[in-house]
Parts: structure tokens; C-alpha cells; sequence
């Protein structure tokens, strides 16, 4: 028994300090396919510039700490110019895997008048 004992602490040392292998390597990217997606642009509209941001959203339930899931939305803002009248817009689109119009147009047009 005096000779078991200190043979099972050594291998339970052993096998507690021993250094575990850890992927640190993002996963294969080929392994999900791409998402392509195709945005409509009002006619006439030249675009002038292209954001893309996305958002990360975490929801959690009734005031806990918890963390429940992550959800996320992407934009992509563009830059247009109108070709004849040169007037600017800004093109906001939002959760273009589902939606391919813009969800706000801001049209920016000069003012002769000063605030």
C-alpha cells in the first residue's frame, strides 16, 4: 500500500501537468461557401464610395449576466452621385443576405438659404 500510493501521485501528476495539444487555427474557410449577394442601386446613381460595418448584438435575458447568443447585422453604406444632375446620396442597406434595396435614401441637395 506504502508503495501503490506514492506510484498513483506520480501519475496523476504526470498526467495533470501533461501539455494538451490546442488548436489555435481558425477554422478551414473553404468549408462554408462564400455569400454573394447582389444590391440594387437606383438608375442613374454613380457610386461614388463603399462601407461595409457590421454589428455585433448580445442578448441577455431580464437583466442576468448571462449570455444567451450573439446575433449580428451588417451595412454597407455607398457613397452615389447622381450622372446628370450631380446631386449626392447616401444608400444605407441593412441584412443584405435577406434584403438587396436600400433601406434608407438620403438625398443631399444644395440650399441657397444658410441656417
Amino acid at each position: 500500500m506504502k508503495t501503490i500510493l506514492p506510484l498513483l501521485l506520480l501519475l496523476g501528476s504526470l498526467l495533470a501537468c501533461s501539455p494538451v495539444m490546442v488548436n489555435t487555427l481558425p477554422p478551414d474557410p473553404s468549408a462554408t461557401p462564400t455569400l454573394e449577394s447582389t444590391l440594387w442601386v437606383p438608375e442613374g446613381l454613380e457610386i461614388l464610395r463603399l462601407d461595409y460595418d457590421a454589428e455585433l448584438l448580445t442578448e441577455i435575458s431580464e437583466g442576468s449576466s448571462q449570455w444567451e447568443g450573439h446575433n449580428g447585422r451588417a451595412f454597407v453604406i455607398a457613397h452615389a452621385r447622381h450622372r446628370k444632375s450631380g446631386e449626392h446620396y447616401l444608400l444605407l442597406y441593412e441584412a443584405i443576405n435577406r434584403n438587396t434595396r436600400p433601406t434608407q435614401i438620403i438625398r443631399f441637395r444644395p440650399s441657397a438659404e444658410t441656417p
